[in-house]
């Protein structure tokens, strides 16, 4: 029996270690759900559209290749690991309506400078 607790203790311990992300690193492109957005974790936790499908909802939204996600269905992507709101955010669209509000930052300034930046925000 103490042989199996320590295996449990040490397999949990790696596997909450290994899925941390490093804030200084950019991580693979992946499918925001059927949305057609192709999105990756890029450098300082920031989620990045990557490309548009052809044919999907994304297509025709007004996003671009580039713009930075900033909420998901009123939940702030700005956090140390962005992969678990977004995935709850996504859960619950497909739960309920399937539509999904997001928050969009273009270009290299904070929403806040609203001069220099376009804010906005698209319903899948």
């Amino acid at each position: 029996m103490r042989t199996l607790s320590l295996i449990f203790l040490a397999t949990l311990t790696t596997t909450c270690w290994a899925q941390k992300l490093n804030p200084q690193r950019a991580y693979p492109t992946f499918a925001l759900a059927a949305s057609g957005i192709y999105a990756s974790v890029e450098k300082q936790m920031q989620v990045t559209v990557k490309q548009l499908a052809a044919g999907t909802p994304a297509s025709g939204s007004g996003l671009l290749p580039g713009d930075v996600l900033i909420s998901a269905g009123g939940t702030n992507l700005e956090v140390d690991d962005p992969r678990v709101p977004l995935g709850k955010a996504i859960g619950a669209a497909e739960a309920t309506t399937g539509k999904l509000l997001l928050g969009v930052r273009r270009g290299t300034k904070k929403v806040r400078d609203r001069s220099s930046c376009q804010s906005a925000r698209f319903v899948f």
